[in-house]
Formats: C-alpha cells, sequence, structure tokens
C-alpha cells in the first residue's frame, strides 16, 4: 500500500491509496480465494474472477477509493475514524 497525503486537499495525513493490484488482492481474499489457489491462475483470470463479483475493474475502485479520501465535498468524502475502518465523514451522519 502506498501513502499519500496532500494537506490543500484534505487537510490531514490519513489518506491511504491502493494501487489497482492491491485492490485486485483484497477483492480475491475477499470472495476466500487463497494464495495458492491464486499463484496457478493468470492475473488476467484473476482480474476476470474480479469483474465477475464486484462488475468492475480492479482500476476503477482504486480510483474510487482514492476520490472518496481526497474529495472536496463533504458529503461524499470518507474518513479514517477508528482503526476497526472507515466510515463516512461526520458531515455525512444523519443524512439519509
Amino acid at each position: 500500500m502506498a501513502d499519500a497525503s496532500n494537506d490543500s486537499l484534505s487537510g490531514d495525513n490519513d489518506i491511504e491509496i491502493y494501487t489497482p493490484d492491491e485492490m485486485l488482492r483484497m477483492g480475491l481474499k475477499l470472495l476466500k480465494w487463497e494464495d495458492n489457489q491464486l499463484a496457478r491462475v493468470c492475473r488476467e483470470t484473476q482480474v476476470t474472477r474480479c469483474i465477475g463479483h464486484f462488475a468492475a475493474n480492479p482500476r476503477v475502485y482504486a480510483q474510487m477509493w482514492e476520490d472518496l479520501q481526497t474529495t472536496f465535498s463533504k458529503v461524499a468524502r470518507i474518513c479514517q475514524t477508528t482503526n476497526l475502518g472507515w466510515s463516512w465523514s461526520s458531515s455525512r451522519r444523519g443524512v439519509m
């Protein structure tokens, strides 16, 4: 995982940037694929499996993840609030 920060965009240093390969690996791990299973198939097959389940290329999800952390829109922005994971920014709470 590559860490990046830009104070002019976010005002904080908690931005996590993931590469498409990292998103691919995380997606396949969510689908319960083991390392030995992934090692037996080429990257193209891995991407096809990921797209088949999540409906988009891991490149798209990597870009979306970055965009949600760096957007100027407070409604769309996500931020890291706990070590348990990510959540919507406090301005989003209570909005339906």
